[in-house]
């Protein structure tokens, strides 16, 4: 880290917690990586990448210091910064901040079979208040805690900016009695289609000093529903014979293209819909619940 750096690091700490008070961990963290932020740009030189890298690394130390040791059974021991760049450009901008432990899928290490992100309840809250309108190209979220749950641009922003995050139905978790907020979702990613199965759940615990952020590949496949899948299907044959009519049209019609893109959404829509619905009656759900409750009852307070 450069002398210039550090003195920028520093000063901005000082003029935003004002000289009648001292900063504490949280908000020096905040705003060390708010100056790394600024002042490094995306250089994709060698010098560039040691800049960045050496940022995350001063931030994931920043962030062990506050967040302190966390044994999860059967992950390895030490977390890494869950942030995944600092260049305000790129997909995986903007994370929660926090430590992740993850269990990888397969030897290669590239997915993960189940991940857990911790913090600190005032670096989420924190996280979530700079969310409130919209930031850096991402949209609002809630500031009411139970409506941001429910809401699918909180999991993306939070935990994977680089896909759409579809949730599909609310999982029954029972909250550890140090926890505040115990919330489960049945979810998948997605660059484009809506697949009739999730393939993962996201989870969200909240105690008085953490919060955690646990995502796993579903043990258990849950679902399909037969019902959505005609509910689904009825509305894409409307979305076809729509474009048959835009073809007739000799492709003119920007009225009928759009009418037929807004039906196939729609279809998407309606099928979570109805899935969130169905969803305790569909095969393998219990199983599900039963996985994501083994996953909170893994969580320490501290």
């Amino acid at each position: 880290m450069t002398r210039l750096l550090v003195a920028l690091i520093l000063s901005l700490s000082a003029a935003w917690t004002g000289p009648a008070s001292a900063a504490s961990p949280e908000q020096r963290y905040l705003a060390a990586r708010d100056a790394y932020i600024k002042t490094i740009g995306h250089d994709e030189t060698d010098r560039g990448f040691e800049r960045h890298n050496a940022a995350l690394a001063d931030l994931e130390a920043q962030l062990g210091a506050i967040i302190g040791p966390t044994t999860l059974k059967g992950f390895p021991p030490e977390g890494k910064i869950h942030l995944d760049t600092l260049y305000t450009d790129d997909e995986g901008f903007g994370l929660v901040d926090g430590l992740m432990y993850r269990i990888p899928l397969d030897d290669k290490g590239i997915d993960d079979k189940v991940s857990v992100v911790v913090t600190t309840r005032s670096l989420f809250e924190a996280w979530l208040k700079a969310h409130k309108t919209k930031w850096r190209g991402q949209a609002p979220l809630p500031q009411d805690l139970p409506t941001a749950l429910k809401s699918d641009e909180f999991y993306r922003e939070a935990l994977s900016t680089d896909a759409a995050v579809v949730t599909y139905a609310q999982l029954p978790v029972a909250k550890p009695a140090w926890a505040r907020t115990a919330y489960a979702v049945l979810a998948t990613r997605t660059q484009d289609l809506v697949p009739s199965t999730p393939t993962e759940m996201d989870i969200v615990v909240i105690g008085s000093g953490r919060a955690y952020f646990a995502t796993a590949k579903t043990e258990a496949v849950v679902g399909p529903v037969a019902a959505c899948e005609t509910i689904r299907q009825q509305i894409k044959d409307k979305a076809q014979e729509v474009w048959a009519a835009y073809e007739r049209a000799g492709k003119k019609s920007e009225a009928l293209a759009d009418k037929a893109t807004r039906l196939e959404g729609q279809s998407d829509t309606a099928y979570v819909q109805c899935f969130a619905t169905n969803a305790h009656d569909a095969s393998g759900f219990a199983a599900a619940a039963r996985q994501a409750q083994a996953l909170v009852d893994l969580l320490p307070e501290k």
